[in-house]
């Protein structure tokens, strides 16, 4: 009698293993997940100790050298389209996507967008692709029951499991915070992969990890992703609208300096011929509103701006700005497609 008691135990146990849910998610979607290496080139500065003669002139060698990085991404159709977040690839000569089946594969960049943290690519080898189902991010509940596959720290294919711990949480990354949060397990090499729901759907992309914080990751809604790969899939780009300026919040400056205002944006730096340029607007106006909404930071400013219906013409943007510290003045600026990031001056964030 004991000995088919735990016999039988044994069996329920087997059975409740064989049948768990998660690992049958898993073995569906794994395929579709990729780790990433990307390789890029960097100069290293060394002094030539060997030159005894010319040693108080510190001569200096400047050597090629190979820098490795590792994220994820997921694929989302059959052709080997894959997605991941921009900075996993930033600066990288080459970037090679790893199935769950160790094959690897060559890929080429088809399109970015910073401010989004989001990057296109494409697998160079023709064939037919495990690809991923995207979700409804804005479906998700807070509390239901998610999983994370990537690569943290090169653990290939690594399977986390949590929840949803809140929505739309702004972190301070950029002017498009709108985060899912997460308490899955989320590491450095997480970076661009998948968060599925309990259906095997992707309803995010591993973005960030709250640094010195346990059980606190962030994700890109897919709903956000799916907008902007149109996007890149067309035009290689964002087509952001733009009124060609510098910008920064007045809360950096003295009060004096800025008039005493303690909210807005301050022009400090312009680009010639830009929309703002052309409209009559100078560097040291601040801007207080834009269409009428009040404006606290630059994040605002974007934001609004961003928030254009048609994002392939051009459009209108009502600015309230003070100049000089005299009245507000209202400045009507028609917006414009922002050109390609390699016309423009480099080391600026342009609004």
């Amino acid at each position: 009698m004991i000995l088919r008691v735990i016999l039988g135990i044994c069996l329920v146990g087997a059975t409740s293993w064989a049948s768990s849910p998660v690992a049958d998610l898993v073995e569906q979607v794994a395929p579709g997940v990729v780790n990433l290496q990307a390789t890029s080139i960097q100069e290293t500065i060394s002094i030539d100790s060997d030159d005894f003669f010319n040693f108080f002139g510190l001569p200096t060698i400047r050597r090629p050298q190979k820098a490795v990085s590792r994220g994820s991404g997921l694929m989302i159709d059959k052709e080997g389209y894959l997605v991941t977040n921009y900075h996993v690839i930033e600066g990288a000569e080459e970037v090679i996507a790893i199935l769950e089946n160790k094959t690897q594969l060559k890929t080429k960049v088809i399109g970015y967008d910073r401010k989004y943290d989001i990057a296109l690519l494409k697998v160079e080898e023709s064939k037919a692709y495990a690809a991923l189902k995207l979700g409804d991010s804005d479906k998700v509940r807070i509390g239901e029951d998610v999983i994370a596959i990537g690569n943290p720290f090169g653990l290939q294919h690594t399977v986390t499991k949590g929840i949803i711990s809140s929505k739309h949480r702004t972190i301070g990354a950029g002017p498009f915070d709108d985060f899912l949060q997460t308490d899955a397990s989320i590491n450095p090499g997480n970076s661009g992969g998948p968060i599925f729901n309990e259906k095997g759907e992707v309803i995010g992309i591993s973005t960030a990890i709250k640094s010195s914080a346990q059980g606190i990751g962030f994700a890109i809604p897919i709903n956000v992703v799916k907008d902007i790969v149109v996007q890149l899939k067309k035009y290689g780009r964002v087509l952001r609208q733009w009124l060609g300026i510098v910008g920064d919040n007045v809360s950096s400056y003295m009060p004096s300096y800025v008039g005493g205002y303690r909210k807005g944006v301050i022009i400090i730096n312009m680009v010639q011929g830009s929309p703002a340029d052309r409209q009559g607007l100078q560097i040291g106006d601040i801007i207080l509103e834009a269409n009428k909404q009040p404006i606290s930071d630059v994040y605002d400013l974007q934001r609004i701006i961003e928030k254009r219906e048609n994002k392939e013409k051009t459009s209108e943007i009502l600015l309230k700005i003070v100049r000089n510290g005299k009245s507000a003045m209202i400045k009507t600026i028609p917006l414009e497609i922002i050109p390609k990031e390699e016309k423009l001056p480099r080391g600026h964030q342009f609004i």
